[in-house]
């Protein structure tokens, strides 16, 4: 892996130490590097290669903000709440609660990604497809 230590190039998108790695732009965590390449601590749980949260564990192992639901032991997404109890974007449609999707809308309202099948206007589910044009999990 080739490293140079180059500030971002014009200084511009708000400047900071940009990452150590030759081609990337991403800023820095520690050690010179973005979190891609190797910046920002680890946990250190053995067969676990994921980045410490609050607490010092990764989400999958108890670290971070939970939701505030009481029963619920969710990851928090915003608001102190998971997706399921009100966290994360929400519709920009008045009167929807629900959560949105590409567009910032529910699916109900015109949000969401579109099957890209000439012809088709069901919702993509994986590979810019509906499960009927060889979307989603096989």
């Amino acid at each position: 892996m080739d490293v140079i230590n180059m500030p971002y190039p014009d200084g511009s998108h708000g400047g900071g130490t940009r990452c150590s790695t030759v081609g990337c732009d991403k800023h820095t965590l520690s050690r010179g590097m973005c979190l891609s390449h190797g910046g920002g601590t680890r946990y250190s749980t053995v067969g676990c290669d994921k980045f410490s949260q609050t607490g010092g564990m990764c989400l999958s192992h108890g670290g971070g903000m939970r939701c505030s639901t009481v029963g619920c032991d969710k990851h928090a997404l915003s608001r102190g709440m998971c997706g399921s109890h009100g966290g994360g974007a929400r519709c920009s449609t008045i009167g929807c609660d629900k959560s949105a999707q590409t567009g910032g809308m529910c699916i109900s309202n015109g949000g969401g990604t579109r099957c890209s099948t000439v012809g088709c206007e069901k919702f993509a589910q994986s590979g810019g497809m509906c499960l009927r044009h060889g979307g989603g999990r096989r």
